[in-house]
């Protein structure tokens, strides 16, 4: 935590707190005189939960985590503030120890006003008084009703540290298809480091947030596009990362923060500043040695606020090979891969001009690029679809109906569970069998002699089952004996190899799953 310099134009910062919109230049002069700016790190804590109170905080740049621990250290009650709300206003005025924890998300820039000078400040403004009643009133109805005060926001950055990798593809048609598959509020964020381009540079609006938010260009795409240059030898534009980053954050769920492929300091702080970072790297050995690189950076640079799981590695289509094992880039890794993406072929996309000098590459939507994209987006947007099948014996064999016409109306599904019979319909569906070929399997066993393919009795597990049983026999226990044929008969008479060796070979085939949480590629229709 860092004073930020004297030449700060605290004016221009308490303008942005609406509490103070409304007073005159005299009163907000009175105010700016007893203001301290301070700049907090991401992760620094600003006020722990039972602290006493100290001061009223208003957040002017960057974003703020706030939330309670219960008597189990569980945090409890988290909201997310933003640029213009304010925070320990209620431990100010009763002198009560703050109630909950204050955590910066981003560098963030903060107006500290002491608590004795914010009682000053209240007794000799009348009109703040009245304002500041109506906003505690409204801060108590939504704490009532449940209410968040903010939107959910999430900031993607996408970075690959070799070219031609497809990282800005990805970027783009994440932002798209995030769009198409939630309508929720997307911006498309580029930073460009060739200064030839006649975008809007980095260093002309970085001060201003009124001037990054109005170079946003909008209807241009389906989402909002956001795209600047910027001098990578251009030291000054270091510490305001954090505030374009941060900046449309009020205005959007999710920001996918596409990166220059040169590692720098900047685009280092990019990468810190997101709250989810997309490695996309080639097949190669190189290229993963490159993106273990960035992430023993990030984790240096993070220290114990690293999380493996808001930092995921996607193996590039770009290559049309496959020349490693999925064991053998774990291996070069060291670290898990999230998925990969499919090859694309020159049928499959085309360039699209935006505005000067920035051009996007469109994927069709019935690739299968497009549906991978498709289901990562309802993954991270928290919508994914789900499809349970019940058991049933050969009456589960009526969900390959279901599948048809799933598949027929082209709904996606991201998750299969399934018991009994409906896993296996489940599994062999999820494996890459269409309904046309989970219907040729069920028709074999139309006829009571196709049930007999299933029979494989495992011999030796038989006679150890023939020797339990004539022991209770011998020791006259003839009930026991009955209950345990009853059981033991259909485990003696089908151990599962038959009924794997139809479906274990493409299993295994279509599967390129790497770890247990990646995308595992399901049917889409």
């Amino acid at each position: 935590m860092t004073a930020l310099p004297s030449f700060f134009n605290k004016l221009a910062f308490i303008k942005q707190v609406p509490l103070f919109s409304g007073l005159t230049w005299f009163e907000l002069n009175r105010i700016v005189r007893r203001v301290e700016l301070v700049e907090f790190n991401k992760g620094n804590v600003i006020c722990n939960q039972g602290d006493p109170a100290d001061a009223f905080y208003a957040l002017v740049s960057g974003r703020v985590y706030s939330y309670a621990l219960n008597s189990s250290g569980e945090r409890e009650e988290a909201d997310l503030i933003l640029r213009g709300m304010h925070f320990g206003i209620i431990s100010t005025l009763t002198g009560e120890n703050h109630s909950h924890t204050y955590e910066a998300i981003n560098d963030s820039v903060i107006i500290k006003i002491n608590k004795d000078d914010f009682a000053y400040i209240l007794k000799s403004t009348p009109k703040l008084a009245v304002s500041l009643s109506q906003n505690l009133s409204q801060k108590i109805r939504r704490h009532s009703t449940g209410t968040r005060e903010t939107q959910e926001n999430t900031i993607i950055a996408v970075y690959s540290p070799m070219k031609g990798s497809g990282s800005s593809t990805y970027a783009v048609n994440l932002a798209l298809t995030i769009k198409a598959q939630t309508d929720k509020k997307i911006l498309l964020l580029s930073l460009s480091s060739n200064m030839k381009d006649s975008l809007t540079n980095l260093a002309d609006i970085m001060h201003d947030h009124n001037s990054i938010i109005s170079s946003i260009q909008k209807d241009k795409l389906s989402v909002d596009v956001l795209a600047v240059k910027f001098d990578p030898t251009d030291q000054g534009v270091l510490p305001r990362i954090s505030q374009l980053v941060s900046a449309p954050v009020n205005d959007y769920n999710y920001i996918i923060f596409d990166l220059p492929n040169q590692m720098d300091s900047i685009v280092l702080k990019a990468l810190v500043q997101s709250d989810v970072v997309h490695l996309v790297s080639l097949e190669r050995e190189y290229d993963l040695e490159l993106t273990r690189c960035v992430i023993d950076e990030l984790a240096q640079q993070l220290k114990d606020k690293f999380q493996s799981e808001k930092v995921h590695v996607i193996i590039s289509g770009a290559l049309n090979e496959n020349n490693l094992k999925p064991e053998e880039i774990k291996k070069i890794l060291d670290y898990d891969v999230f998925f990969r993406l499919p090859f694309l072929s020159k049928e499959e996309f085309q360039i699209t001009k935006v505005f000067d000098d920035f051009s996007v590459i469109n994927v069709a939507p019935s690739s299968e690029y497009s549906n991978v994209l498709q289901r990562l987006s309802r993954q991270i947007s928290g919508s994914m679809i789900g499809l349970v099948f019940g058991g049933g014996a050969a009456l589960g064999l009526a969900h390959v109906g279901i599948i048809r016409i799933l598949e027929k109306e082209k709904i996606p599904i991201d998750v299969i569970v399934g018991s009994s019979m409906g896993a296996l319909i489940g599994g062999l569906w999820a494996a890459g069998n269409s309904a046309d070929e989970l219907e040729k399997y069920a028709r074999e066993f139309e006829k009571k002699s196709g049930l007999l393919q299933l029979f494989d009795p495992p011999f030796g597990r038989m006679l150890f089952l023939f020797a339990v049983l004539v022991l209770l026999i011998l020791f006259h226990l003839f009930l026991v004996s009955f209950l345990f044929l009853l059981l033991a008969i259909p485990i003696a008479l089908i151990e599962g190899r038959c009924l794997m060796a139809a479906s274990c070979p493409r299993l295994i085939r279509r599967s390129t799953s790497y770890n247990s949480n990646q995308l595992i590629p399901l049917r889409s229709g």
